[in-house]
């Protein structure tokens, strides 16, 4: 997560008050899955998220890193909103019923490791990506990766991917850095020792 800010289009699942004037929201991205973050001053400030933290409503968002497992959540501008949905407390209740069902997916954190001596690349052991699933045993939640058998130099963006028996799924992405720390060698010729003919004075 460090260093890094990333834009996404989402579905705010839910958004919860902390603190004094933050909120805590919960999205589904389109691209890497679920994503908590905290919206810092989201209670005070409408230029940063405008409408954009209504529940159910699809905004495009602005994640930056932040401590912990949460992202902090810089801006978020609505794309699309539903006000009939919003304003009938059964219509909510049923949306988010149908929201918990959406398998989670938690990926390894990202790696960074030193390449192999006199290779390109280098064999990175990821950790196993975490699931949960409201409505089924993560046992029977399939997950998969498009990961290398070799990490070349550089970095490598994975993702994970879990998939439930209903066919909901969701993804997230671990960044793997390879670093190439191998020595730099340079091979020179051999000494070349010549006579200079009698009547020159260099060859």
């Amino acid at each position: 997560m460090a260093g890094r800010t990333e834009v996404h289009d989402a579905l705010l699942l839910r958004a919860v008050d902390y603190r004094d004037a933050d909120r805590i929201v919960t999205l589904l991205t389109r691209d890497s899955g679920k994503r908590s973050a905290v919206a810092r001053g989201a209670r005070r400030s409408r230029k940063r998220f405008g409408g954009g933290l209504e529940p159910c409503c699809v905004v495009r968002v602005e994640l930056g890193p932040s401590r912990g497992e949460l992202w902090t959540l810089s801006r978020a501008a609505p794309l699309r909103v539903f006000p009939a949905l919003v304003a009938d407390l059964r219509k909510i209740a049923l949306a988010g019923a149908c929201l918990g069902f959406v398998p989670e997916v938690t990926c390894p954190a990202d790696v960074t490791v030193a390449s192999d001596e006199a290779r390109c690349g280098t064999e990175v052991a990821l950790d196993a990506a975490v699931v949960s699933d409201a409505c089924q045993d993560a046992g029977t939640v399939l997950v998969f990766d498009d990961r290398p058998a070799t990490f070349p130099v550089g970095t490598t963006v994975v993702r994970f991917t879990a998939v439930d028996a209903a066919g909901n799924d969701a993804s997230c992405e671990t960044r793997v850095t390879v670093s190439d720390e191998t020595p730099l060698t340079l091979a020179c010729p051999a000494a070349l020792a010549v006579e200079a003919p009698a009547t020159a004075c260099a060859w």
